[in-house]
Parts: C-alpha cells; sequence; structure tokens
C-alpha cells in the first residue's frame, strides 16, 4: 500500500470515529438536565455544553 493509500484509509477511520463521537455527544446532550449559563449571544450548559441561540 503506497502512502496515498494508507493516508486515504486513516482518513476514512478517522471520518467513522469522528461520527461516533458526535453521535455519543448528541446523546450526551439530549439526556442532559441542562443548567445553562448566559452569555452575550446564547445560552452554555455548564454539564454537556450544548448551546442555544438568544440572538433573535
Amino acid at each position: 500500500m503506497n502512502q496515498a493509500e494508507q493516508l486515504l484509509a486513516e482518513a476514512k477511520r478517522l471520518e467513522a470515529e469522528w461520527l461516533r463521537v458526535k453521535q455519543q455527544l448528541a446523546k450526551l446532550q439530549s439526556e442532559c438536565e441542562h443548567d445553562f449559563a448566559d452569555g452575550p449571544l446564547s445560552m452554555i450548559c455548564r454539564k454537556c455544553l450544548y448551546a442555544e441561540s438568544t440572538y433573535y
């Protein structure tokens, strides 16, 4: 396997890992009992870092 093939394989593996981690974070945030801290343009949960915009 040449270097380009190795890099493509690594990129594919990392993309799959990234998707898995994003799904875990989404699950954690959806199950969190949020404790929001107010910011200038958003509220951010202190526990899971979920953010909601307060800019309308």
